[in-house]
């Protein structure tokens, strides 16, 4: 029983980081982009969310997939941590390169 709940905890700090990475990705990058370059696409807000929320949801089934079965491991939490250290090394990666490129 005890097991059971631990794994469904690690299972849940996965779906936490899967949600986060998957709105990154597929949600927030896409309409970012579109809103600094706004002249410079041939498309809509309106397309562009079509085509991202078709994305995050086909992502989010994917990582949790993955995360499922990883959970259930010995290795589910270096996997996580490897996984967390790649989320952020691209955010902070992100926010840098957007500094260099407004200077």
């Amino acid at each position: 029983m005890q097991e059971e709940l631990r794994n469904n905890n690690k299972f849940k700090s996965w779906i936490v980081l899967n949600l986060g990475m998957a709105f990154m990705f597929c949600i927030f990058a896409p309409i970012e982009l579109l809103y600094a370059n706004l002249d410079e696409f041939w498309f809509s807000l309106g397309q562009l969310l079509t085509v991202c929320v078709v994305e995050f949801i086909i992502l989010l089934c994917l990582l949790s997939i993955a995360a499922y079965f990883l959970s259930k491991t010995k290795v589910d939490t270096i996997a996580l941590a490897v996984f967390l250290a790649f989320s952020l090394f691209h955010i902070f990666r992100v926010i840098i390169f957007r500094e260099i490129m407004a200077s």
